[in-house]
């Protein structure tokens, strides 16, 4: 009723809050989809920047499009970036490594999830055959320059839990991208926990 819009008007007049504006509160989503993955944390982190920003609240089923939309853009953007950086032969080893069957029925998509039970001995060799296998794959780090390290990384934890029939579905960049970032996390991420369980089992030398 105009009763209410006029009262809502003074209320928001008094507490100085702007009124929602839709494309500023896209750009406040893909700031923060610059830095997040999961939807939920992308919305809680709108949500502080908006109050941060004294603008209204839109409804929850508003923000939830506005940060998916977001979310899409940032990441598209970014899968664009670094496939259109990747070398033809560094597409191929993906595709042929990562994106496709090894041997029997195990995909180069679940070997890239291998992680040791335990830090034994035949844990260790295990590990440090799966790091041979990483380096064949060889990305270089300066694809992903300019890119957040905390973006890669909250894209490696979301992309990881897909399943490899999922994975193969994206679009070409998309997989191809999804694929490389995993790739370079996993490497780093092994070699520094061969280092660790090498230096501790020094420390019992």
């Amino acid at each position: 009723s105009r009763q209410r819009n006029r009262y809502v008007y003074h209320i928001k007049h008094y507490l100085h809050v702007d009124t929602f504006k839709y494309k500023q509160a896209l750009s406040i989503a893909k700031n923060v989809s610059y830095t997040k993955s999961f939807l939920v944390d992308i919305i809680n982190g709108t949500i502080e920047a908006l109050i941060q920003s004294s603008m209204e609240l839109p409804s929850f089923e508003s923000l939830e499009i506005i940060c998916t939309k977001a979310r899409s853009v940032v990441n598209n953007n970014i899968y664009e970036k670094i496939y259109d950086r990747l070398k033809q032969t560094e597409i191929a080893r993906l595709k042929d490594k990562v994106l496709a069957y090894l041997q029997g029925r195990k995909t180069g998509w679940a070997q890239l999830k291998f992680e040791p039970n335990n830090h034994s001995i035949s844990s260790i060799q295990d590990s440090i055959c799966h790091i041979k296998w990483l380096k064949i794959i060889n990305i270089r780090k300066s694809i992903f320059a300019d890119i957040p390290d905390v973006k890669l990384e909250s894209l490696y934890t979301h992309s990881i839990t897909h399943v490899f029939s999922k994975v193969v579905r994206f679009s070409e960049k998309k997989k191809v991208a999804i694929a490389a970032i995993a790739s370079a996390k996993s490497y780093a991420r092994y070699m520094d926990d061969i280092i660790d369980i090498f230096s501790r089992k020094m420390s019992y030398l």
